[in-house]
């Protein structure tokens, strides 16, 4: 329960501070970066034996009554230790990946560019760039650090 509570707390810090210095929220949705992150987890899941590991690890986060044995429990932290490796590779090669999207799409040779299209190529490029970092830190430090520390905490409690 204060798994969810610090996570929606994030959020409406993350929210109240994005609107407070004039922003637009729907600004920093970037649905093509979120795809691909969680594609990405999504298919080291599959490679490491499917979703059960993270099924039982999220039973025992929600529920102190769950019952999760210390094989389970450690197969789950394995997992999670690997998607927090998946996220910081992933975001950095989705960053990397714009960049050189924004780069390419630059065409000095072209007399009749259109810089109106370029400066908007080049600015969804770079929106997606910073923006896969940002949702990278947000997964690792919001989701699978405080799951890690709270399945590494969890003693089972006998009836």
């Amino acid at each position: 329960m204060r798994f969810a509570i610090g996570i929606l707390i994030f959020f409406a810090t993350i929210t109240i501070a994005i609107v407070i210095m004039g922003g637009h929220i729907l600004d920093f949705i970037n649905l093509p970066t979120i795809i691909l992150l969680l594609l990405l987890m999504l298919a080291v899941v599959v490679m490491k034996g499917g979703l059960k590991p993270v099924i039982t690890a999220t039973n025992a986060l929600i529920s102190k009554k769950y019952h999760i044995t210390d094989a389970e429990k450690d197969r789950s932290i394995s997992l999670f230790l690997l998607l927090k490796k998946t996220v910081k590779y992933g975001s950095v090669s989705i960053f990397l990946i714009s960049l050189m999207n924004m780069l390419l799409g630059l065409s000095w040779s072209d007399p009749g560019l259109n810089t109106r299209s370029l400066s908007g190529a080049m600015a969804v490029n770079f929106q997606a760039a910073l923006l896969s970092i940002v949702y990278g830190i947000i997964i690792i430090m919001v989701f699978l650090n405080p799951a890690i520390a709270l399945l590494k905490d969890r003693v089972n409690i006998e009836a």
